[in-house]
C-alpha cells in the first residue's frame, strides 16, 4: 500500500483543529512566563489557556481578592490597636502590683517589729507576774492574816472590774436603744444586774465564777 506523504493526520476535521493566535506582551512578562513553565515542566500555551480559563471562570477575582487584602490590612491594624491598648493596661495594672506589694512588704516589716516588742513585753510582764507570784507566795506564807486581806482585796478588785464592764454595757445598751427611741425598754433589767453585782452582795470573797454565773442566768 503507498504511504502518503508529510505528517499523519492529528485531527479528523477542521473543527478541532486548533487556531492559531498571536500575543504581543512585554518581555519582562514573556521572561517570567518562560521561567514558569520551566520550573512547573509546563508549556507556555498550557499556562495560557489555564489563565484564561480562570479568569472566565472567575470573572471577579480580583476584585474579591482586593476585598479580602483590604479586609486583612483592617484586621491587621485593628490587632495592633487593640495590642497597644492590651500592653497599656497590663503595664498599669503591674505597676499597681509592684506598688501594693511594696507596701505589703513594708507593712510586713513594721508587723514583724510590732510582733517582737510584743512578744518582748509579754514575756517581761511574765517574769514580772511571776515575781509577784513569788513576792505574795513569801508574804502569805509569813502573815495569813495579810493572805486572807489580800484574798479580799483581789475579791473587791474583781468586784470593780465587773461593776465596770457592767456599766459600760450598760451605757452602751441605753445609747443603741436611744438611737432606736426605745431607751426605756432596758432600765428594769439593767437594774436588776446592777443589784446582782453591788459589793454589798459579794463581799464574802466568793469567786468571779459564781458571779459570771448569776449574770447569766439572769440575762439567758
Amino acid at each position: 500500500m503507498k504511504r502518503g506523504r508529510g505528517r499523519p493526520r492529528v485531527y479528523e476535521n477542521a473543527t478541532q483543529q486548533p487556531v492559531l493566535v498571536a500575543l504581543r506582551i512585554p518581555r519582562p512578562l514573556e521572561a517570567r512566563l518562560r521561567q514558569d513553565a520551566a520550573e512547573q515542566g509546563r508549556t507556555l500555551t498550557e499556562i495560557l489557556l489555564q489563565a484564561l480559563v480562570a479568569q472566565w471562570e472567575h470573572p471577579h477575582a480580583a476584585a474579591d481578592l482586593a476585598e479580602m487584602q483590604a479586609q486583612l490590612a483592617k484586621r491587621e491594624r485593628q490587632y495592633a490597636t487593640q495590642e497597644r491598648t492590651h500592653h497599656k493596661q497590663a503595664e498599669r495594672k503591674y505597676a499597681r502590683l509592684k506598688q501594693r506589694h511594696k507596701a505589703l512588704r513594708v507593712q510586713a516589716a513594721a508587723d514583724k517589729k510590732e510582733r517582737a516588742r510584743l512578744v518582748k513585753e509579754r514575756e517581761q510582764a511574765e517574769a514580772h507576774a511571776r515575781w509577784m507570784y513569788e513576792r505574795m507566795t513569801v508574804i502569805s506564807a509569813d502573815n495569813p492574816d495579810l493572805a486572807e486581806e489580800n484574798a479580799r482585796r483581789f475579791a473587791s478588785v474583781q468586784e470593780e472590774s465587773w461593776r465596770r464592764q457592767l456599766a459600760a454595757m450598760r451605757e452602751q445598751h441605753a445609747s443603741l436603744w436611744a438611737s432606736s427611741g426605745q431607751a426605756g425598754a432596758t432600765s428594769v433589767p439593767v437594774k436588776e444586774l446592777i443589784k446582782l453585782c453591788h459589793p454589798d452582795k459579794w463581799s464574802q470573797g466568793q469567786p468571779a465564777t459564781e458571779l459570771a454565773h448569776e449574770i447569766m442566768v439572769r440575762l439567758t
